[in-house]
């Protein structure tokens, strides 16, 4: 338990016994808002379950560029190690990099022409979306890049 946080929320005056009880055995307690646990807990599901399907697609888009597994696994681990520890140090908007940090609206549409699947489609289009508001682009770029990421180019 030494070094684990912990996620407190419930009565107030049982609150301060609950950080003292954490303390005592390690942990390190922090507050919820109140009624704050489901999001609290789905926090912790993207941050952990959903990194491990980003993992899973970003391979699978590796294959279908003609990598195996253990070649992508090598490409896409210290990158994936790399970003994160940047996230950690900068933050989301100041770690982002890519085509849609830079506005690259051709690369995006050369990205969702080449991938073959419904299912990783829409994931690309859903977390290019969700990251438009970390850019710094205009207004014009990041409606453009939505546009392009909201309709379906291929015929």
């Amino acid at each position: 338990m030494p070094g684990t946080a912990c996620a407190l929320e419930g009565a107030a005056a049982a609150l301060p016994r609950l950080e003292a009880l954490a303390r005592a055995l390690g942990g390190q307690p922090f507050r919820l808002a109140p009624g704050g646990k489901a999001a609290y807990h789905a926090a912790t599901v993207v941050a952990s379950n959903y990194l491990v399907t980003l993992a899973a697609l970003a391979q699978q888009l590796a294959a279908q560029a003609g990598l195996d597994t253990d070649a992508a696994s090598a490409v896409l681990g210290p990158l994936m190690r790399q970003t994160l520890d940047n996230v950690l140090a900068l933050g989301p908007a100041a770690a982002l990099t890519g085509p849609i940090a830079r506005g690259d609206a051709q690369t995006v549409a050369r990205h969702l022409a080449a991938i073959d699947d419904p299912l990783l489609e829409a994931a690309y289009r859903t977390l290019g979306l969700a990251t438009l508001p970390l850019t710094a682009l205009p207004a014009d770029q990041r409606e453009a890049l939505a546009g392009l990421l909201k309709t379906d180019p291929k015929p």
